[in-house]
């Protein structure tokens, strides 16, 4: 993620596989969710992004896609969690698609993570069934909209009106936000000049990779 001044803010891991028939990351995880193994996959996830983490510069973020089942999982919470020592440069990233309705204890876990250290995003807000209430529940630091939001937004006036709400809403709650990236640049830019955005998304600017420190005013506009 690149700031609005081009300056990089952060870092997304993402999940992928070598494996044909589990390349996209939803079939990897239902996969995992098949054989009874989404704890061992988010530990394994969470232990992998932490060692290439140490990597990155040290006023570098973070943003870590947690599955609803990893919030359920206590290793999360405990102090041999891989991410412990690096919290205060961890988001973890609660996609809006997911139902968070059969969490226990929702509010004294997210607590919990705060307590030591991490930070909390919305991810793909405005995709889900569930509307604002992953915002309400979570009260997010930070908050992304999702690509469905952001793609045409040039064209619509609807879908501006609907990103300046969101913008509204983030800065009366002191969240920041992003737009998921849009492979068309003139949403993209749009988005970026419509409203006042606090981070963008960088796969515009470059395809998602593996972990480098990139000098961001020099990547090509594909």
């Amino acid at each position: 993620m690149v700031r609005s001044d081009g300056r990089v803010a952060g870092y997304e891991a993402l999940l992928r596989s070598r494996r044909a028939h589990a390349a996209d990351p939803g079939a990897f995880i239902g996969a995992a969710s098949d054989s009874v193994r989404l704890d061992e996959l988010g530990r394994a996830i969470r232990a992998s992004a932490a060692q290439a983490f140490r990597r990155a510069p040290a006023d570098a973020i973070l943003f870590l896609n947690l599955h609803a089942h990893d919030l359920g999982d206590d290793a999360l919470y405990g102090s041999s969690e891989p991410l412990d020592a690096l919290a205060g440069r961890v988001v973890f990233e609660i996609t809006e698609r997911a139902s968070l309705d059969g969490l226990k204890d929702l509010p004294a876990r997210v607590s919990a993570l705060r307590q030591r250290g991490f930070r909390i995003a919305v991810d793909d807000l405005g995709a889900g069934y569930a509307g604002l209430t992953s915002f309400a529940l979570l009260e997010p630091e930070f908050v992304k909209l999702d690509t469905s939001l952001v793609h045409g937004v040039h064209g619509s006036t609807v879908k501006q009106s609907i990103i300046e709400c969101i913008t509204k809403l983030c800065t009366s709650s002191r969240s920041k936000w992003s737009p998921r990236a849009s492979r068309c640049r003139k949403s993209a830019t749009a988005s970026r000049t419509s409203v006042a955005i606090s981070s963008r998304d960088i796969s515009l600017l470059a395809r998602p990779t593996a972990f480098v420190d990139p000098d961001v005013s020099t990547l090509p506009i594909t």
